[in-house]
């Protein structure tokens, strides 16, 4: 359940209250209905940590852009000034936490969720680069540019596994850094080349299961 313009623990302890009411009066297991927190205001996002940390429910944590730029103020060009920071403390406030960063990074004039599905796809693709998971979206002709932007291509992955090699073989040397092409490669970043790898993974997995159920044919009802 996407909870909007939340902006105190106090809210989402009025939520989980009725979240726990509606799961006994409906016979579902306690707990099984999960919160995504969205902090579409100025105060919201100054509590984000308090607020993502209040329930076990808060699965994930978003930004309202919409709200934030009547909160904020959006410069001459449409762009909040402060929203590259907004997004990166989200980030690192839902990391921290254990919780999923949702969102895509938008730029005007892209009117995000009613965004055209190129301005999707580079949306997609800067937020996965500065450590979002996945974007939320209304429209149909969004879905697959998000899927995209947010599966690293076969680049990506060729590249990653060639830092991974590279630095195993300098462990097995007994080097901690070694260089790959124009860059040194250490413990950290054959970490995020490790992770990148198992995105890749969970997505082409992801992609096989689409395929598999699509092909299933379609039980007939009596």
């Amino acid at each position: 359940m996407i909870v909007s313009r939340l902006e105190s623990v106090q809210q989402v302890a009025e939520v989980d209250e009725l979240l726990a009411e509606l799961e006994a009066r409906r016979g579902i297991l306690h707990g099984t209905l999960e919160i995504v927190a969205a902090l579409e205001t100025a105060r919201g996002n100054h509590a984000a940590y308090d607020i993502a940390r209040r329930s076990p429910r808060i699965r994930g944590l978003t930004l309202g852009r919409t709200d934030l730029i009547m909160d904020l103020r959006p410069e001459p060009s449409g762009e909040i000034h402060l929203m590259p920071y907004l997004m990166q403390r989200l980030v690192a406030v839902a990391r921290a936490l254990g919780v999923t960063p949702i969102g895509a990074w938008w730029r005007a004039p892209a009117r995000g969720l009613l965004a055209p599905p190129d301005d999707t796809y580079h949306a997609a693709r800067r937020g996965r680069a500065i450590g979002f998971a996945g974007s939320l979206c209304i429209d149909v002709n969004q879905v697959e540019p998000l899927n995209q932007g947010f599966t690293p291509d076969a680049a990506e992955a060729a590249a990653a596994q060639q830092l991974v090699t590279a630095y195993h073989a300098g462990v097995a040397r007994g080097v901690a850094v070694v260089e790959q092409g124009d860059r040194l490669v250490d413990r950290g970043s054959a970490t995020q080349a490790l992770a990148l790898l198992d995105l890749a993974a969970a997505c082409a997995a992801r992609d096989r299961e689409k395929a598999e159920m699509a092909a299933r044919p379609l039980l007939a009802l009596p």
